[in-house]
């Protein structure tokens, strides 16, 4: 079923006077334009999610302490909670980096009678969190101090299960560390709010370990994408290459899918106008692939040179440049365009990318790394202890040889980004 975006939170509607349009002797033209204000979250999972992020107001990040032993109803007033309750009362699940919308500048009002400064604010939760009266967060202040701030009223803005909340929250103090101390004696559990995988992946949020493993993953897969395309850029070309000086168009394929151009600052070119068989290539089912049988991917491979001539219509900076082709040697020979220049005395097959076993699923005799890729392709993640085992392999990549840096570290940016998708 459709769900209603809260208009005051995500604005969709443009303003009916742009869409007006007035002709002279003829008056408003039919406004023909139609704005979608409903999407299905179902249907546009993705889509849904990214907009539950643009909500109205100005983000800022608190360490936000969640009461887990509410002992009254969430709307019980502010003079209900008391502030001075000992540790030991009151349980709180501590949420790192918890992102609040507020609505407006804090307010401040001085009470002449008490002689008191009230610091207050109103802010927006994201759909799927529900807050309670007497929640606090830690606030880092312009002027250096740590705020204690506690939520005394709140508001659901829709009847919809995953809602915004509407919260008011007031300064209570300028914590010290023995304050924080004190405070963080009643937490009995620590997660971490990650905007991104939070409104992706219904509302979860992640424990300390997976929090960091992502971190890692995240920072690795835009260390990876930098390096592939400073070290293996040919400016010549205008696209990325082997160190050997072989060109792949099937890598090229398949980095042109796995990162943009906001990410590189450039696109690198396909030099190879006649792919047809892209989706025979391990790189296919690294796109989104449904197929998982790996007795469908063409895995001999041969380095060959294209014999075009300078008045074809298929000219390219290619020509008479030796690139990778995926086919049987048959089949090649009766090119008579292309011509193989691997050593056609060589009995031993040569396998594309990963060994004959990884491609017979003979997992015994997989390396390491093939049988961590393979569990990826079968079952969409790792378990936690490979996710490690993963990283620490990744960390050496520098080590490695630049032709198997150059492979390794495409597949590298596949198993990120599936394992990124299976952290909750």
């Amino acid at each position: 079923m459709a769900l209603i975006v809260p208009g005051e939170l995500v604005n969709t509607s443009s303003d009916p006077s742009r869409n007006k349009i007035v002709e002279d002797g003829i008056g408003d033209a039919k406004d023909t334009f139609t704005n979608r204000t409903a999407i299905s979250p179902d249907r546009y999972h993705d889509v849904y999610g990214t907009l539950l992020g643009f909500g109205d107001g100005s983000p800022i990040i608190v360490e936000y302490y969640s009461k887990q032993n509410a002992l009254v109803n969430k709307q019980t007033t502010e003079i209900d909670h008391s502030s001075t309750r000992h540790s030991v009362h009151t349980d709180y699940l501590l949420i790192h980096d918890f992102e609040i919308r507020l609505e407006g500048p804090f307010e401040s009002s001085y009470n002449e009678e008490t002689t008191e400064t009230v610091i207050s604010g109103v802010g927006v939760t994201y759909p799927g969190f529900s807050p309670s009266i007497g929640d606090v967060f830690l606030y880092d202040l312009p002027d250096g101090q740590i705020g204690k701030f506690v939520i005394t009223g709140l508001a659901r803005l829709s009847i919809q299960h995953g809602t915004y909340h509407r919260i008011n929250f007031s300064l209570q103090q300028f914590v010290n560390t023995y304050d924080l101390t004190k405070l963080n004696t009643s937490v009995n559990e620590e997660v971490y709010f990650d905007k991104q995988k939070y409104l992706s992946n219904n509302a979860s949020l992640l424990k300390g370990s997976d929090y960091l493993d992502l971190r890692a993953l995240r920072r690795y897969r835009e260390i990876f994408v930098q390096y592939l395309f400073q070290r293996f850029w040919s400016i010549e070309l205008q696209t990325i290459i082997r160190p050997d000086g072989v060109y792949d168009p099937y890598v090229v394929d398949y980095i042109q899918k796995k990162t943009s151009i906001i990410e590189t600052g450039q696109r690198p070119q396909q030099l190879y106008t006649e792919m047809t068989d892209a989706f025979s290539s391990i790189w296919h089912l690294f796109t989104g692939s449904k197929t998982i049988d790996l007795s469908s991917v063409v895995h001999r491979c041969f380095t060959i040179k294209n014999e075009d001539q300078i008045w074809d219509a298929t000219i390219t900076a290619l020509i008479n440049k030796p690139f990778i082709h995926l086919d049987d040697r048959a089949l090649i020979n009766a090119k008579k365009d292309l011509i193989i220049v691997d050593d056609e005395e060589e009995e031993e097959e040569i396998t594309y990318v990963f060994s004959k076993a990884f491609y017979t699923e003979n997992i015994n005799s997989m390396t390491v790394f093939e049988r961590m890729v393979y569990d990826v392709i079968q079952n969409g993640k790792l378990t936690n202890s490979n996710v490690h085992t993963f990283i620490d392999y990744i960390k050496d990549f520098r080590a490695r040889e630049e032709l198997v840096q150059f492979y390794e570290i495409c597949v590298y940016i596949y198993m990120i980004d599936k394992i990124i998708k299976s952290i909750v």
